[in-house]
């Protein structure tokens, strides 16, 4: 027996007895018990800790799940006014989704839990901590994100700012890479950061540099640039791309880094300098419009529209059905799975309701001019039905439907001109041949090459169009005197030039109404489609041309010969990416020209 405990070892026994019996003893005893049992005080907190945790890890998760919910149908997650408490949870979409949660069966318990707690307690349900979640989760993925484009030896910038509701600045960052596993290109999405003030061009680059280098994407293996057409963009001396370009030589690289502007928007840009060339041109489609706005406003006009439609006119509609269901399906070929083309100039095809063919009038949109070609053709094929409901309404009395009149007079006057009538025919014709190229280039699979011969196919024929006046114009004389139009132009006197005492040129304007309309508009409208054309594709037109020799379709045609010029001209521009001498470029696309041989003799065989 330890002396610590019983210093006197006389009466032992009775010591013993008393110390049993003791209160102290009665304690530890008890003390023991717990501890044995796992019911200490330090147990005792540590399960309440973990129960907590188990809480809380729950209650995220739920939160976690109504975000990403929410997030993935870009819906708001917040209301105007927001209540939680006393059983109470209301405003917005992410208590919405609580609240529904809290009424489902018995209820959720660790929302109802929250719900009625007292108000100084934390719920986890406030605007910041969502704002706080959705960071942490954006930063997971970006981490994960940035890990796979590194697994690409290069990849292309693409950016573009625009404002928020509060009227902020942001930049938009995309950055396109190759997955090698998967043999695809790649678009992923890096996230949001606010513009500096005053949007120049070396902010913008600055900004940009700095955000990659944040996220530990090497800068130096930029090999493209894809922004929008704003000069300080796409400017040829102090733009975007060229500090960009400016910075990779500047840190050793010899490789470009080419600014390709998007095929799509750039295509939008030639239809819109095309219109804006002329005046006429201009009115036509504010025309068209002001057309759409007065029926579309009025059920009754929109009604007496409808029931004024032709047996004559089903003809035409069927033979334009027709046509759009074969530009349709060609395309559906071109992309296997069964999505959409949102071009808005070509639409999938669609089951018309109880059979008939009505060709409706179509808004014209404001930012893509290649869809437009549904608002002309709808127009067209309705212009008969338009000019006799406009001459009927014009015609009403009454003070109530005086400007209802009026507008009908105005429309009316501008729609029976011969003007109207032969250039809704070259914009149907101009819209017509570049509609398949607009299309195609939206789609996700598209490579450059075949996005250069769309264009080249579309510059054809607009470059034909050029010599097909007298075809054109008899055409609108046909379509005139279908609808009771006049074809003849209307007479405007030309203004007198002052002329100085000291030149010698006169006045060489054409005074003839049909010489002017063919020089002012339709030759000015397509040589400028002509131009931009021309023009604005010289940079993808620069890539497609340095890739060209690595398709499926050129190795086949290609000699070994002509193989290998294509390889100098993509080793000179790329020497830092790829060995001086192209060996190794060389031998793979001869071995894959071999293979595609074989392939082809064995199918040939079969």
């Amino acid at each position: 027996m330890d002396r610590w405990f019983f210093p006197n070892t006389n009466h032992l026994k009775q010591q013993i007895e008393t110390h049993e019996e003791s209160m102290t003893h009665k304690e530890a005893t008890k003390h023991y018990a717990q501890i044995k049992a796992g019911k200490g005080v330090s147990m005792l907190n540590e399960a309440g800790i973990a129960k907590a945790k188990n809480f809380w890890r729950e209650v995220l998760h739920r939160i976690i799940v109504i975000i990403l919910t929410l997030a993935s149908l870009s819906l708001p997650l917040r209301g105007h006014r927001e209540f939680v408490g006393n059983g109470k949870c209301e405003g917005g979409n992410f208590l919405g989704l609580v609240n529904m949660q809290l009424k489902v069966g018995d209820g959720d318990p660790y929302f109802r839990e929250l719900v009625e707690s007292k108000s100084h307690k934390c719920r986890y349900l406030s605007p910041s901590i969502q704002n706080e979640i959705i960071e942490i989760l954006g930063n997971a993925t970006r981490l994960k994100l940035v890990d796979k484009i590194k697994t690409a030896p290069c990849y292309t910038l693409i950016f573009d700012t625009t404002s928020d509701i509060c009227r902020v600045d942001q930049i938009s960052i995309v950055v396109r890479w190759v997955d090698v596993e998967a043999a695809e290109a790649v678009e992923t999405f890096l996230g949001f950061l606010p513009a500096k003030q005053g949007g120049t061009a070396k902010a913008l680059t600055d900004t940009v540099l700095d955000y990659l280098r944040h996220i530990t994407l090497d800068p130096k293996r930029i090999r493209g640039q894809g922004y929008d057409g704003a000069s300080v963009m796409s400017g040829s001396k102090g733009g975007v791309n060229i500090l960009i370009s400016n910075y990779l030589k500047s840190e050793g690289v010899t490789s470009p880094a080419p600014f390709v502007h998007c095929a799509s928007h750039n295509l939008n840009l030639v239809l819109n300098d095309a219109v804006e060339c002329n005046a006429d041109s201009i009115n036509v489609f504010s025309d068209l419009e002001e057309i759409y706005n007065f029926f579309n406003k009025s059920i009754n006009r929109t009604a007496e529209l409808n029931s004024a439609t032709s047996v004559d006119n089903s003809a035409e509609l069927n033979v334009i059905n027709e046509f759009m269901d074969s530009v349709v399906s060609d395309s559906d070929s071109d992309n296997s799975d069964d999505t959409s083309i949102n071009s808005g100039s070509i639409t999938p095809k669609r089951k018309r309701r109880n059979g008939k063919n009505k060709l409706t009038l179509k808004k014209l949109c404001a930012t893509r001019w290649s869809s437009r070609i549904n608002s002309v053709r709808a127009v067209k094929n309705r212009y008969g039905d338009l000019l006799h409901v406009l001459n009927k309404l014009k015609e009403k009395k009454g003070k109530d439907n005086a400007k209802e009149r009026d507008k009908a007079g105005n429309l009316h006057r501008q729609m029976n001109r011969f003007e109207f009538v032969i250039m809704l025919i070259i914009w149907e014709k101009l819209l017509t041949a570049i509609q398949i190229a607009s299309a195609d280039l939206q789609l996700m699979k598209l490579d450059l090459c075949k996005a250069a011969k769309e264009l080249e196919r579309a510059l054809c024929k607009v470059k034909g169009m050029r010599d097909k006046w007298n075809t054109i114009k008899m055409e609108a004389v046909k379509f005139a005197l279908k609808v009771d139009v006049s074809f003849t132009f209307t007479f405007k006197r030309v203004g007198r030039v002052p002329r100085f005492f000291d030149e010698f040129a006169s006045d060489t304007r054409p005074q003839d109404p049909e010489e002017r309309f063919t020089v002012e508009m339709f030759y000015r409208v397509i040589e400028t489609a002509t131009t931009q054309l021309e023009e604005r594709f010289k940079s993808q037109d620069f890539v497609a041309n340095a890739f060209k020799f690595v398709l499926p379709g050129n190795l086949a045609s290609l000699d070994i010969t002509e193989m290998r010029k294509s390889v100098n001209v993509l080793v000179n521009e790329y020497i830092g990416d790829i060995c001086k001498d192209g060996v190794e470029v060389v031998d793979y696309t001869a071995d894959l020209m071999g293979e595609i041989e074989s392939f082809r003799c064995v199918s040939e065989s079969n």
